[in-house]
C-alpha cells in the first residue's frame, strides 16, 4: 500500500518511484475512496509482474476518466484499496459464481465488463443483480449472462485497503 501511495504521490509530483518487479499476478485493481465514495479505479486485468501492473494501475488511477484528474493536495484526503486478481477462469453456469468470493468478467464479442468482487458486498446485490451490472458495465444488455453466447469468468482477488488516509493496512478479502 505504501508502495501505491508512494507511486501516486511520486506521479503528481512528476518524480520517479522504484517498485519491486518479481512476483507475477493475474492483474490488479488500485481504487481510490474519498469520504466513502469512490474517486476512482482502474486496473490491468492480465497476466504480468506485479510491479509493473502496480505502477501502471495507481498512475492511471489519477486520471481515471470519470473524475477530474487527482491533484497532490487531494491525495491526502483519499483511502488506497489494492486488489490483486487471479488468473480468470471461465465457467459453465452463471449458478457457479459465488458473491462475496469470486470477481467477474462478462464478455460477448469485443464488449466486456469486469466487476471486482467486492462490489456486490459492498452494494448489496444478489446474484442476479450482480450478473445484470456486470452486462451492463460491459455494454450489453443487462439481461445478455442468460445467453449461451456470452461468456462469463470468475477469478478471486486479495484485497487490502487503508483504514484512513495514509492510515493502516488491512486485507478485507
Amino acid at each position: 500500500m505504501e508502495n501505491v501511495r508512494g507511486v501516486i504521490d511520486a506521479h503528481l509530483r512528476e518524480t520517479e518511484f522504484k517498485v519491486n518487479n518479481s512476483e507475477i499476478v493475474g492483474g490488479i485493481f488500485v481504487t481510490l475512496n474519498k469520504e466513502g465514495a469512490l474517486r476512482g479505479c482502474i486496473g490491468i486485468p492480465s497476466r504480468g509482474k506485479l510491479g509493473e501492473r502496480l505502477k501502471s494501475a495507481a498512475v492511471g488511477v489519477t486520471e481515471d476518466p470519470r473524475f477530474p484528474p487527482l491533484k497532490l493536495e487531494e491525495l491526502e484526503e483519499v483511502t488506497v484499496e489494492v486488489s490483486i486478481l487471479t488468473e480468470p477462469m471461465e465457467i459453465e453456469s452463471p449458478k457457479n459464481v459465488v458473491v462475496g468470493k469470486h470477481g467477474i468478467i462478462v464478455r460477448r464479442g469485443f464488449k466486456s465488463g469486469l466487476l471486482l468482487p467486492q462490489v456486490p458486498v459492498d452494494q448489496g446485490w444478489t446474484l442476479e443483480e450482480y450478473l445484470n451490472y456486470g452486462c451492463i458495465k460491459a455494454g450489453l444488455p443487462q439481461e445478455a449472462w442468460k445467453d449461451s453466447k456470452t461468456q462469463i469468468f470468475v477469478f478471486e482477488a486479495k484485497v487490502f485497503e487503508e483504514t484512513s488516509p495514509k492510515g493502516n493496512v488491512k486485507q478485507i478479502m
